[in-house]
């Protein structure tokens, strides 16, 4: 009965608080979305892994590490940008000054893609030919190109949503996209067999089918309404890029972090079924992630919403909670993925076993990366995105140091570890100055009182 008693309690303490109230109703439906879309993608890879072996796996790897490079770079931070830009002129100004941000970062992403479709199709072949001696690579890396802009408009469109607060419709439209995804890869695998089906659907579906549904919702909810107004403020392209380029500088650093290490296996391994099992562990290893990817789309608006309206007690209560929250939540994730890793990879086929460890590995790099919170959201959003662009540059030259030093002798090994120790790196450094900044830890870390407040 005192148990019952206090999980009353802590009930009726969350719904007490509107923001953090707020926050987990929209990331209780947003975790409910990305974890049918994680089941739906892990559907779709171990079809992929069974029906067309772990080298295809590998290939698709070093074609999608090409152009989410390519994205990336031609995005220029746009994205993250939106988060920023749409709430605080919706909030001074109206719903029509927040569009002209938008309409003018559709723009800007036309004129970058251009250029990044000329790159990646004359670029690729320094790659794929020359660095990794992998010329079977080169013509899907090349058709690539032609989808760059599809993969960036989608991109766009998807965090506008969130920065007008329509989380659910960025949700369904992930959900909706990836479920045209395995339904075609059914389809294909059993009636109209390829070996590069996998390859031509990571195109088609995660291309131009994603942004065509991304658009639909971004029509209804932002173009409509705001038509019905009148603009407030101009914003000026340079504006929007003094913004967003930090943050491209930012995403650099994560670029490294997060495709580093299969960049180099890529030169490193002489069969590509080697990487093809180190991405289904890392893409196993980020289930472990999905809550924390849930509650951070949505509260990284309302972070922004509360902040720019001096609410920072607020700001404060809802991330301490959103991080304890979340991390509590995952603990039965970070059990199976680490102790039961074996069981796990053999889901994906034999041939696939023998990556239990790197699953154990990555996984604990995703324990703290959970336990650290909303430390890139909260950043971002409160004019300290530069500051982050120095601690993930730090995390990225780490990474890049030990996956030097390591990968030639340790191989997919040498690549775990280097991402564990990078990315509990730069996650801690996060929280130690969001500590200094604004006088609060966000982190939760078990048997620590982090969040004792601050003497003044």
């Amino acid at each position: 009965m005192l148990e019952i008693k206090k999980i009353r309690k802590k009930l009726q303490q969350i719904q007490s608080d509107k923001n953090f109230s707020f926050v987990l109703k929209g990331s209780a439906f947003t975790a409910f979305s990305l974890g049918l879309v994680m089941v739906l993608r892990f559907v779709s890879s171990v079809i992929i892994s069974r029906k067309y072996g772990a080298a295809i796996v590998g290939q698709l790897g070093l074609v999608t590490l090409i152009q989410s490079v390519a994205t990336i770079l031609c995005n220029v931070g746009l994205k993250d940008a939106m988060l920023k830009f749409i709430p605080q002129y919706r909030e001074k100004f109206n719903l029509a000054t927040a569009f002209q941000v938008y309409k003018k970062a559709v723009w800007m992403l036309l004129g970058f893609s251009i250029i990044g479709t000329i790159v990646v199709y004359f670029g690729s072949p320094l790659l794929t030919d020359v660095f990794w001696e992998k010329p079977e690579v080169r013509p899907m890396a090349q058709l690539s190109a032609a989808f760059l802009f599809f993969f960036l408009f989608n991109e766009l469109n998807n965090f506008t949503l969130r920065a007008i607060l329509k989380v659910k419709n960025a949700n369904y439209n992930n959900i909706t996209t990836v479920a045209i995804r395995v339904m075609l890869l059914i389809i294909l695998t059993w009636g109209f067999y390829n070996p590069l089906n996998p390859i031509y659907l990571h195109f088609i579906a995660g291309g131009f089918i994603a942004a065509f549904v991304s658009f639909l919702p971004i029509y209804r909810f932002f173009y409509k309404p705001a038509a019905q107004q009148e603009v407030l403020q101009t914003v000026s392209y340079k504006e929007i890029l003094k913004v967003s380029f930090p943050m491209l500088l930012t995403y650099v650093s994560f670029m490294i972090n997060d495709y580093m290490d299969v960049f180099m296996l890529g030169k490193k391994v002489t069969d590509l079924s080697q990487l093809g099992v180190y991405r289904n562990c890392q893409t196993t290893s980020q289930l472990a992630a999905t809550l924390l990817v849930g509650m951070n789309t949505t509260i990284q608006p309302k972070i922004s919403q509360l902040f720019h309206r001096g609410e920072l007690e607020e700001v404060r209560k809802m991330t301490q909670r959103a991080s304890k929250f979340i991390f509590l939540a995952n603990i039965p994730v970070f059990l199976i993925l680490i102790f039961g890793s074996k069981f796990v990879m053999s889901i994906y086929g034999k041939d696939f076993i023998s990556g239990y460890l790197c699953l154990s590995i990555l996984t604990i790099g995703q324990v703290v990366n959970t336990a650290t919170g909303p430390v890139a959201q909260l950043l971002n959003v409160t004019g300290n995105h530069k500051k982050f662009r120095d601690i993930a540059f730090v995390g990225a030259m780490i990474k890049l140091v030990l996956n030097i030093i390591l990968i030639p002798f340790y191989g997919v090994y040498g690549a775990a570890i280097a991402s564990v120790i990078s990315m509990s790196t730069w996650n801690i450094m996060g929280t130690i100055f969001i500590r200094k900044k604004f006088g609060f830890y966000i982190a939760y870390f078990p048997f620590l009182n982090l969040h004792k407040p601050a003497k003044s």
